[in-house]
């Protein structure tokens, strides 16, 4: 799934600008997970590798998601979050 970074402030100092995301950049969902203890559902970008770094995704919060069939992507990261273990 697509998606378009619509808030890249606020991203944490210690992570390299080089994976940080750019604001009005598209990108490809990886993955997703939830954040704990915050409880924040995150994404995990094929274009950011995020391997040795303390953060393993960004917040969905951060994200739109674009594309030509947004329900069929919508019922995919719903999906995802019941089989999750």
């Amino acid at each position: 799934m697509k998606v378009k970074c619509i808030n890249d402030s606020g991203l944490p100092s210690d992570l390299p600008k080089s994976k940080h995301v750019v604001k009005g950049n598209t990108y490809e969902v990886e993955d997703t997970f939830t954040a704990q203890p915050q409880n924040i559902p995150c994404f995990v970008l094929e274009e950011i590798d995020l391997t040795g770094e303390m953060y393993k995704g960004f917040g969905q919060y951060r994200f739109e998601i674009v594309g030509d069939d947004l329900q069929e992507q919508l019922d995919e990261i719903e999906l995802t979050k019941y089989c999750e273990i």
